[in-house]
Order: structure tokens, then C-alpha cells, then sequence
């Protein structure tokens, strides 16, 4: 009899410590439509031009080129771009500028469709506004990349090619 309670005893402790309870862990989908996380991550601080790319490559004096970063003008590559939470931001000219009388600091609107695949970016310049809507490709902590469609016949593309100018962002 003392044998059996035994017995029973650590059968019990044996079920009772395979079983477990299987905890959830909560994940964040890097891919998410939430406006919130979107707008935190887009207005978490300054965005520096990082990449410049096309697709397919343009002919550049007889060599076929994607990295476009290399023709980025100096008094470009050192401008950064600011958004606030409010569909507003500016872009600092940085230390330097095509001209000294340009503005230092360029006004921005800027917005999300309603399924936050698309980027609308209005450059607010002091004699006209260029609006684009690009594809948002990415947007996290760390990286803000979109891309447009445009047509380079003239800095080298061929006639009928759909070109994709992508632009990478970094903090």
C-alpha cells in the first residue's frame, strides 16, 4: 500500500511537470499598416539621403550604372529631412548649399494613402511646389525608402524604359 502511494505519488509529479503552459509571445510584424507605428517611425528624427538608385541602370558614358549616390551633388548628400506628426516637415540645406542665397530650411507636407503604400512629399520651394507620390518600400526604426517611376531619356535611359528611382533614408 505505501509502495502504491508512492507510486502514485511521483506519477503525479511526473504529469504535473510535463505539462506546461505554453506562454505567447507577442511579435511585431516588421511589414505593419498601423498609421501610429508608421508616423512613429517616420518622425522618430532627422533622415539623411543614404542610397540612390535606378532600375535598370542608365548608361553613363558606355558603362551601365544603378548607384546613382555617386552624382549626388556635395551640397545635397549633407541636407536632412524632418517630419512632424502633423502631415508637415522641412529639409535643412546642411552646412552646404548650391547658393548662399538659398533658403537654409525648406518647408514639407507629407502623407500616407490609406493603406500606407503610398508616400505623398511636397517640397515647398519659394517659386514653386513639387509634389510627388512615391512607393513606400520601407519604413522601420533605422530606414525610410521609396521609390517613383520616371522617364531618363534624357540623362541617358532608353526611349519606352519604365525607370524606378529609388531612394534609401537612414537616421
Amino acid at each position: 500500500m505505501k509502495r502504491n502511494r508512492i507510486v502514485l505519488l511521483l506519477s503525479i509529479l511526473v504529469v504535473i511537470s510535463s505539462c506546461s503552459k505554453k506562454e505567447d509571445t507577442p511579435t511585431t510584424p516588421t511589414n505593419t499598416f498601423n498609421p501610429a507605428v508608421k508616423i512613429d517611425f517616420l518622425t522618430a528624427g532627422n533622415w539623411k539621403l543614404t542610397g540612390y538608385s535606378v532600375s535598370p541602370g542608365v548608361d553613363r558614358n558606355g558603362k551601365i550604372v544603378t548607384d546613382l549616390m555617386p552624382d549626388i551633388s556635395g551640397w545635397n548628400k549633407d541636407n536632412t529631412r524632418l517630419f512632424g506628426t502633423n502631415g508637415t516637415g522641412i529639409e535643412d540645406e546642411g552646412p552646404t548649399k548650391m547658393s548662399q542665397t538659398d533658403l537654409q530650411i525648406i518647408p514639407l507636407l507629407w502623407s500616407f494613402n490609406s493603406d500606407q503604400t503610398k508616400f505623398t512629399l511636397s517640397i515647398l520651394r519659394t517659386n514653386k511646389t513639387y509634389t510627388y507620390i512615391y512607393d513606400l518600400l520601407q519604413l522601420d526604426a533605422s530606414t525610410l525608402k521609396y521609390s517613383l517611376p520616371q522617364d531618363w531619356t534624357s540623362v541617358g535611359g532608353k526611349p519606352g524604359t519604365n525607370y524606378i528611382i529609388t531612394f534609401t533614408y537612414s537616421h
